[in-house]
């Protein structure tokens, strides 16, 4: 798509966060309505998202045509009629209600047409802990750490009561797809999650709702005819934490002592009992990320994580005196993982869900299984080595400034690191997406709870 001029766009003043938004009948009790007339209708929290929009156009970012004024279902429309197209294969049919949906949202940039997330916050950016946080870790130095996997800080859209962080775009891992398909997949995402909350805890930072994974997976261009590929196909992912709105940052003199009730998802023992003793935070982070990775590796994929199972253990004793610290945890890992060889970290695994395989069935997938392995191997090793990736240094350096990583992570991940070649939506139509496509990208703006976004390179050394 051709560059289109960006014209700085006409000041629109705050209309307030429409709190009083009232409930519609349909919202309020069962009408029997069909698939059109269901996705036709807007909900009240999408309502007010559309309340806003003409004033997050005038601070440069682009809600989806759903949310914006005066929106026509584009099934709805006489071309539409005449190719008898599906609803679900129309972009603004996705409804925006799942969880988060009260306070996160995708958007366009509308600078450079870059997919984005937008976190409301109910409150000024000065007065917010985790607008103070998120800044702090995408500042300088820190940014370009490697072990700092928080989420980066695109930009804080600010209103005289409220604030909006803008995030690059996410999705959540709990929908449990894609599957793992390696177990180095599985020692990746438990890697970068101990790293990155090592980090943290270095910086005297508690998360305090390590409870939730989400991830992120660089793309460029419309999502229309494409196929969901393997974090190994794409050349590897990285993961970010994010929402620090729990978070507590201590000085070094500080006490890490609290008596703070956690909104987290998963929750340490002695953060319980009503009449509990201050307990310290860090320990409680090593608890949830323990549970939380037992989750996604021992039990999603039973009889392929042994290994791991007595470290997760190590991090979810009840006594928080008894586990181990992030760092040592991370040590412990990095161990066990140098006990696999690199062939062993390409083996198959299986989600707890999918079907049963018999001993030919199991052959022949194994079989077709290690041959893509090669292919991926073969194939990254080319996009290294500058065969099927453009290594301009001046492009390079522009996505690294965008995505804030270092030019040897970038290049060690071509796949995943690229530009967004959507432009400048407030002049351009709307892009309609697969219906699946679409639906795994609504999920992306859950960004709720804590996140890890993907792009490290298995196969690199």
């Amino acid at each position: 798509m051709k560059n289109t001029p960006h014209f700085p766009p006409e000041p629109v003043a705050w209309p307030g966060w429409p709190d009083d938004e009232p409930y519609s009948e349909h919202e309020t009790r069962v009408i029997e309505e069909s698939d059109s007339e269901f996705s036709a209708r807007l909900r009240r929290v999408e309502r007010q998202w559309l309340k806003i929009q003409p004033w997050l156009q005038s601070q440069g970012y682009m809600l989806r045509p759903r949310f914006r004024p005066g929106w026509v279902p584009s099934w709805y429309t006489p071309a539409r009629w005449k190719k008898s197209v599906e609803i679900d294969y129309c972009e603004d049919a996705i409804i925006h209600v799942d969880a988060g949906s009260e306070v996160t949202i995708d958007a366009f940039r509308v600078s450079d047409g870059r997919h984005v997330c937008l976190k409301c916050i109910p409150c000024r950016a000065e007065d917010s802990m985790e607008v103070i946080i998120t800044e702090f870790l995408s500042q300088g130095e820190r940014r370009k750490d490697p072990r700092n996997h928080s989420i980066p800080l695109l930009d804080v859209i600010r209103a005289p009561d409220h604030c909006f962080i803008v995030f690059p775009f996410c999705r959540s891992l709990l929908p449990r797809e894609p599957h793992f398909d390696t177990i180095g997949e599985i020692f990746d995402l438990v890697e970068q999650a101990l790293e990155g909350l090592d980090y943290l805890h270095g910086l005297r930072i508690a998360h305090r709702y390590a409870s939730t994974l989400y991830h992120r997976l660089s793309y460029s261009g419309p999502w229309n005819n494409v196929c969901v590929r393997t974090r190994t196909q794409v050349g590897g992912v990285r993961y970010y934490l994010i929402d620090f709105g729990e978070s507590i940052k201590f000085e070094p003199s500080d006490s890490s002592l609290i008596d703070v009730w956690s909104k987290a998802s998963v929750h340490a023992p002695e953060t319980l009992p009503r009449n509990r003793p201050p307990y310290d935070p860090f320990k409680a982070d090593v608890y949830s990320m323990g549970s939380v990775l037992k989750a996604f590796s021992v039990q999603d994929y039973d009889g392929y994580f042994g290994a791991l199972f007595p470290l997760f253990e190590a991090m979810m004793v009840e006594d928080p005196n008894g586990r181990p610290t992030a760092a040592a945890a991370l040590d412990q890992f990095r161990e066990i993982k140098c006990s696999y060889s690199r062939t062993a970290l390409h083996r198959r695994i299986l989600y707890q869900d999918s079907d049963a395989e018999n001993g030919t069935e199991r052959a022949i997938y194994d079989a077709w299984h290690w041959t893509k392995q090669c292919v991926f191997a073969i194939s990254n090793l080319e996009c290294i080595q500058g065969k099927n990736v453009d290594l301009d240094v001046s492009k390079w350096s522009a996505v690294c400034s965008s995505d804030d990583i270092s030019p040897s992570r970038a290049i060690k991940s071509p796949l995943s690191f690229q530009f967004d070649r959507i432009r400048d939506e407030a002049s351009q139509p709307a892009r309609h997406h697969g219906a699946s496509m679409a639906k795994m990208e609504d999920s992306r703006e859950r960004a709720t709870s804590t996140v890890f976004l993907e792009s490290f390179p298995p196969f690199a050394a």
